[in-house]
């Protein structure tokens, strides 16, 4: 763990109340369930600066660190080992549970028909060797796909110049705008969430920032109150046309544009708040320090206590959905916190924490 002095709170803000946000949204019924509640879809929108959080805080450290190809490997092995052990366990666990995933069934037949050893057990080896590849243990672990291309296009961008550095993140950010509004949308969720547009850019403008942070926090500092005040503007704005989403009469474009313009917005209204100051809360900085082991273990505890709760109804469960909250993200933290304090920095490696 850095020091306090040596923290900066903008990063540790945004990667904190981004895992927050990811938990909470998987503890809300999936968006095609019928049950799925009007409180539910709102609260769902609000939150989706979660991934985009750890996207940006990426792009923005990397781009501080050492340029070259030979960093890959630790960057690597401090996302893929913990991702192997996570993934091994939430195959168990979902073969227990008797909903094992799996990839896309054109994708498994086009490549298990290409073999004469088409078996079920050969079936079951292609099936889970995709879904390590694709991060499809537990749905939720396509991040570490994203991030993994991500990484290794970072001595790439390192070797960028500033100006093409900025047309690269218009463009990434035209084309997030883009998949973003619904004008087209994959026929498969899967893959939609697999897009690499559709993340690409949040970790570019988290570099972007990086790269000019000197003339940014210089703005940020001089018109801090004001920049806060617009961009929690724009989020309450694009709060309240997203709470009449499922009555309103504009179309699913604008509404859509208005959720992604709200993801940015928040992303802002944190990054404002905590420019150019030290983290000197101490909690603060174990959570976010936490975040990735808490983003792949959190799912073990929430898939079990979910199958306990009948959500058969379409009610706004409140209760449940804080309790299974509380309960999701304590499990995993206490799991790092308690593996460091024995262990120390290694844990990093084992678990992500």
């Amino acid at each position: 763990m850095l020091e306090p002095s040596s923290r900066k709170l903008e990063i540790d803000l945004l990667k904190t109340l981004g895992i927050l946000a990811v938990v909470m949204i998987h503890c809300l019924r999936n968006y095609w369930d019928p049950n799925f509640t009007a409180a539910e879809l709102w609260i769902g929108q609000m939150l989706r600066f979660g991934v985009p959080a750890f996207l940006a805080c990426s792009g923005y450290l990397y781009a501080g660190s050492r340029p070259s190809w030979s960093s890959l490997v630790p960057r690597f092995q401090r996302i893929l080992i913990p991702y192997l052990a996570a993934s091994l366990c939430a195959f168990a666990l979902t073969l227990w549970l008797g909903s094992f995933n799996t990839p896309p069934a054109p994708l498994l037949d086009a490549i298990a028909g290409t073999t004469s050893s088409d078996t079920p057990v050969f079936r079951t080896a292609i099936s889970l060797a995709l879904d390590l590849l694709l991060g499809n243990a537990f749905g939720a672990y396509y991040y570490v796909l994203m991030i993994c291309l991500f990484v290794m296009m970072t001595p790439l961008i390192h070797g960028m110049e500033p100006k093409s550095l900025s047309r690269l993140c218009l463009m990434a950010l035209a084309a997030q705008a883009f998949f973003e509004s619904g004008l087209w949308f994959f026929n498969d969720f899967f893959w939609h969430v697999r897009n690499p547009a559709l993340w690409a850019g949040y970790f570019l403008t988290g570099w972007w920032i990086r790269v000019h942070l000197d003339s940014i926090s210089r703005i940020v500092t001089s018109f801090r109150k004001r920049i806060i005040g617009g961009a929690l503007f724009i989020t309450l704005s694009c709060a309240t046309l997203l709470a009449f989403e499922t009555q309103g009469p504009l179309p699913r474009e604008v509404i859509q544009l208005a959720a992604w313009l709200c993801i940015y917005s928040t992303l802002g209204f944190l990054f404002a708040v905590g420019c150019g100051r030290p983290t000197q809360s101490v909690w603060l900085m174990r959570v976010s320090d936490m975040t990735y082991t808490i983003y792949l273990f959190h799912l073990f505890i929430l898939y079990v206590l979910r199958r306990q709760i009948d959500f058969e109804n379409q009610e706004f469960y409140a209760f449940f959905i804080l309790a299974t909250f509380s309960i999701s993200l304590a499990g995993p933290l206490s799991l790092g916190l308690g593996l460091r304090t024995l262990f120390g920095k290694r844990t990093r490696l084992w678990i992500g924490g």
